[in-house]
């Protein structure tokens, strides 16, 4: 049995990823996830 968590931009910070095709582009919003894995 496993227990996980990520996180991404926990801090909620803005920031530019890239500026092509299109203009800029913002980076990813605050994402947090957990779970459990089973293995039999």
């Amino acid at each position: 049995m496993t227990l996980y968590l990520n996180g991404r931009n926990l801090l909620d910070s803005a920031y530019i990823v890239a500026r092509r095709p299109f203009g800029a582009r913002p980076g990813a919003p605050r994402w947090m996830q957990a779970g459990l894995q089973v293995r039999f």
